[in-house]
């Protein structure tokens, strides 16, 4: 099917996690932190199992990913893996049996243990599910530590609950799945000048492509070369100037410099207010500065950080 490239020693035993992965939320950062244990306690090294592309749209489904691989592949090593095996998801591969899969899995990688969620599958049609994996491990000689559902809010944590969440415009409960702020990640581009030119506060504009939040304005924190600020970003249009394309416009407090073309990390922690249309551009002016108060003395408790 693919090749695959471990950057260490290829005979290091591997313990592999195995799931999409599409955000790293708590679930999965428990499913890196048992691979751990057996791996410090087995001498061996941990890798994450994923897939480099949105395997939705291998099957003519719009669903929006969470995150990038690049930013998925950040937040796994971060959690703690030692390595990050990416794959591009096709048809091929999407007509492959479950214990081909794993077969092609260990001839690949020298596995020595499998960790997944008690709800994973895998192979043609998702037809392999934990007791398969069970009995290939017991046949192959290699563990197999299934983890159980994680919960938060009262709910189950999974990719499609977080995605509900931004959705609905609700970043900080997101982050609660997650286990740190939603963040969008993208260059800084020109847009239409008005925050400057006519309401005095200026915005770093991005691409909206990937964002999957409800329109409305939020407390973010930028990070740009380094340094982190506290702003407040719009997801929407700009109806008040006749604009109806939903744009990211983010004014960053404090920051009086130049970032076009940059890149800049926007990490979404409450939500303000709705998108709204004023009667002028003093009135959202006003607006604008209470909304910057608002996130000024946004509550640290109410903050979510990395784990």
């Amino acid at each position: 099917m693919f090749d695959i490239d471990l950057k260490s020693n290829e005979h290091d035993s591997t313990v592999l996690c195995l799931g999409f992965f599409d955000c790293v939320h708590l679930g999965h950062r428990g499913l890196i932190k048992r691979a751990r244990e057996y791996a410090a306690a087995h001498g061996c090294r941990t890798a994450a199992f994923t897939f480099v592309n949105n395997p939705y749209e291998v099957f003519g489904k719009k669903v929006k990913l969470v995150y990038d691989y690049p930013a998925r592949r950040r937040l796994l090593l971060e959690a703690g893996c030692d390595d990050v095996i990416g794959v591009p998801f096709d048809s091929r591969l999407a007509r492959v049996a479950p214990v081909a899969f794993l077969q092609w899995l260990t001839d690949k990688l020298p596995v020595c243990a499998f960790v997944v969620g008690d709800d994973y599958t895998f192979g043609c049609d998702g037809k392999g599910n934990v007791s398969d994996l069970k009995s290939f491990g017991e046949a192959n000689g290699i563990e197999v530590i299934i983890c159980s559902q994680v919960t938060a809010l009262g709910h189950r944590v999974s990719s499609t609950a977080v995605r509900k969440l931004l959705s609905e415009g609700n970043p900080h409960d997101a982050a609660v799945m997650l286990g740190s702020p939603y963040f969008i990640e993208a260059k800084v581009v020109a847009g239409r000048h008005i925050g400057s030119s006519l309401v005095g506060f200026p915005t770093l504009n991005t691409p909206c492509e990937t964002c999957l939040l409800s329109e409305g304005v939020y407390v973010t924190d930028v990070t740009l070369d380094g340094i982190t600020y506290r702003a407040i970003t719009n997801v929407g249009g700009q109806p008040t100037f006749g604009g109806a394309n939903v744009v990211i416009e983010t004014h960053v407090i404090g920051y009086k410099g130049d970032a076009y073309g940059r890149l800049v990390t926007i990490g979404f922690l409450s939500k303000i207010r709705e998108v709204e249309r004023f009667e002028s551009a003093s009135a959202l002016a006003t607006r604008l500065a209470k909304d910057c108060e608002i996130a000024i003395h946004f509550r640290a408790e109410k903050e979510v950080k990395n784990d």
